[in-house]
């Protein structure tokens, strides 16, 4: 399928009336922006490694193949969280919170829609809220798994059942991570209300 089609189609779709953000409208949103993702690797290079990573993650009931793209966030995440342990603040963890949240998500999906002219009022709060929602219904149990080839030392990140509204992710190492009070963590585990 072109290029022109696929962004038709999600034009279709993100302009529809009265459109509900259900699974099966969440998974056709990701998978043809998929499609889209393929289509500017060979005709451009555009920086979107969440959103791929997101889209690859959503068709696979445990993914476990790690392409470098992936990698780079999975790392980005371990710096964040090594960071966040070992801190008394917060905001020093900002990656893991961020990718656990979908802000860098959110800004990537706005950059790929605009970029081909879709209509982005699906990232108004309340839509992307609906999108969310539904992201993490569907990413349940579905672990991304990390090979210890890989040279990083996060081994498991899989987002947990939590009430309404709410998410949780936990994340696993291969090596306890050793904490600023001494704790070994052999775990992380992020929990947010929306």
């Amino acid at each position: 399928m072109a290029r022109n089609e696929v962004a038709e189609k999600l034009n279709a779709l993100v302009t529809k009336v009265d459109l509900i953000w259900d699974e099966p409208n969440v998974m056709y949103l990701f998978v043809q922006m998929r499609k889209l993702l393929d289509h500017l690797r060979q005709d451009e290079q555009m920086d979107l490694p969440h959103l791929r990573l997101y889209c690859d993650w959503l068709v696979h009931i445990s993914k476990d193949r790690i392409d470098s793209v992936t990698l780079d966030v999975i790392s980005n995440i371990e710096t964040s969280i090594r960071t966040q342990i070992s801190s008394p603040y917060l905001s020093m963890g900002e990656a893991a919170i961020d990718f656990a949240y979908f802000k860098t998500l959110k800004a990537e999906v706005n950059n790929l829609l605009t970029k081909e002219g879709i209509g982005v009022q699906l990232l108004d709060e309340d839509e992307w809220l609906e999108i969310v929602i539904n992201l993490i219904s569907i990413l349940i149990h579905q672990p991304l798994v990390v090979n210890k080839r890989h040279g990083t030392n996060i081994s498991r990140l899989e987002f947990l059942p939590a009430a309404p509204r709410c998410v949780i992710m936990q994340i696993d190492f291969f090596d306890a991570v050793t904490g600023r009070d001494g704790t070994e963590y052999p775990y992380y585990t992020l929990k947010n209300a929306y």
